[in-house]
């Protein structure tokens, strides 16, 4: 299933009221589009920015970097990278590895999990 990236999805047999599919039949999901249209694109800058800097980061530090390239993120808000970085955290793509108390905010240090890297599992 992996290897052509596609995957079928049975149609039940359905009555014939409005709406509903009459036949039984599969449809191909292109999972490489799916996944593509799917992640967001701040994600996809956090995950970047994490594999390329090859240490832990918070989103303070992320906004920072970002914030030196207008062009690169059309929203580099710390609220905005902070939600994302959690969501990240929470589909075990990142790990929180520290936080310090910095001016009464608690500020989240991440890294990569060791799955998303080339280098896991001897793999290059």
């Amino acid at each position: 299933m992996v290897a052509d990236q596609t995957a079928e999805v049975d149609v039940e047999q359905r009555d014939e009221r409005p709406g509903k599919p009459v036949a039984s039949q599969a449809l191909p999901l292109d999972w490489a589009v799916l996944v593509s249209r799917s992640i967001h694109p701040t994600k996809v800058a956090i995950l970047e920015a994490m594999a390329w800097l090859r240490t832990p980061v918070s989103a303070v530090e992320l906004q920072r970097m970002f914030a030196k390239d207008p062009d690169f993120l059309s929203n580099r808000d710390l609220s905005i990278l902070s939600y994302h970085m959690t969501m990240l955290a929470k589909a075990g793509a990142v790990e929180k590895i520290k936080d310090r108390t910095v001016r009464g905010a608690r500020e989240n240090f991440y890294f990569l999990t060791a799955a998303l890297t080339a280098d896991a599992g001897g793999q290059t």
